[in-house]
């Protein structure tokens, strides 16, 4: 398996498509300076999907920050976070590319008669799915920070909450990968998915507020509307981030046990 993910990351390091990715997620620091030049009040600059619920806000905001004039990295931080609904969709794309690709080239029938086990080759798929999403999500969110602390400073950052917060982030990210690496070997054609992973995104715009706070309990893309729209409490992270290693556990098992029954030809 070691050699697979060598060989997976070889390829990520070497692919455009990937690099793509990284410049799209430069975005949320245009936007974000952007802010000094149009929105000098500190309005939103980006919002997708957001909605009230028992008075807690759900969505994606960018800039949404509360003192325009006492600004730190922390706020560039939660305010990069709103550009989560557009990784998501980075992310879709992205598991087509590491997944679909080798169904379509044939390499994965390859792998299989050299020797390597199915499992191998799913598992070794879905931890460099973990790596890219990993690196196309904390990209913006660095580089925002960064940017933050040296325009203004770094003093209010709250090491601790920020952890939390982004441990959770990344499970919930983790969990939606990992159901749309199990989608993607199941489906093997790469518009379907990302038409899939359109519908979630959008989902939510056209349901009933009970309906939207319904799918926060156990969808890792509920979970993202959730705390990317207001800093959730140790009740709901506990709760989601539980629901986030479920998902992870059972669409792993379910793509490992999948792969050994596919005819892959």
């Amino acid at each position: 398996m070691e050699n697979l993910i060598k060989s997976e990351l070889y390829k990520l390091r070497k692919s455009k498509v990937f690099i793509k990715m990284l410049l799209i997620t430069l975005i949320p620091l245009l936007l974000g300076l952007g802010l000094h030049i149009f929105k000098p009040q500190g309005d939103e600059i980006l919002s997708l999907i957001v909605t009230f619920i028992n008075n807690r806000k759900y969505g994606f905001t960018m800039n949404d920050f509360s003192n325009i004039k006492n600004l730190s990295a922390q706020d560039f931080l939660f305010s990069a976070i709103g550009f989560t609904a557009v990784t998501y969709m980075i992310l879709v794309y992205f598991v087509g590319n590491i997944v679909v690709d080798e169904y379509v080239d044939k390499t994965i029938m390859h792998k299989i008669n050299y020797g390597y086990s199915r499992t191998s080759i799913y598992i070794s798929k879905l931890i460099v799915s973990f790596i890219g999403v990993s690196i196309i999500a904390l990209f913006p969110i660095i580089l925002n920070t960064l940017i933050g602390g040296l325009m203004y400073e770094f003093g209010n950052f709250d090491i601790l909450k920020i952890s939390k917060f982004l441990t959770l982030y990344m499970l919930l990210l983790y969990a939606s990968t990992s159901f749309y690496v199990l989608l993607a070997s199941i489906m093997n054609i790469k518009s379907e998915l990302m038409g899939f992973g359109v519908l979630i995104l959008l989902l939510p715009a056209f349901l009933t507020e009970k309906n939207v706070l319904y799918l926060t309990k156990y969808i890792p893309y509920g979970g993202l509307l959730d705390i990317c729209g207001k800093y959730p409490s140790n009740e709901v992270m506990v709760s989601l981030g539980l629901n986030a290693i479920i998902v992870i556990i059972i669409t792993s098992t379910l793509g490992c046990i999948l792969i050994n029954k596919q005819d892959i030809k």
